[in-house]
């Protein structure tokens, strides 16, 4: 069963870098689609691989904290 979670996971993991590569031709107008999808990509690769969902709780709000730095960061350092 975990062998075909982690194929799932992987699957779902490329067609997300692959929507993020369409996405990129209008850099202004996507940018929080190209975040949305980084956020799922992050949730998805801390959950299945890194079993946040086995650990404490502590951690997925930690992570969750992480990546919205990035995020802010990513959105502050746009060339508006």
């Amino acid at each position: 069963m975990k062998d075909h979670a982690n194929n799932v996971a992987l699957i779902l993991l490329l067609s997300l870098v692959a929507m993020m590569y369409f996405f990129t031709e209008e850099a202004a107008a996507s940018v929080g689609l190209i975040l949305g999808l980084g956020a799922l990509k992050f949730g998805l690769v801390a959950l299945q691989f890194m079993e946040v969902k086995k650990a404490h709780p502590v951690y997925g709000m930690w992570l969750l904290l992480l990546f919205a730095g990035y995020a802010v960061g990513a959105i502050w350092l746009l060339p508006w």
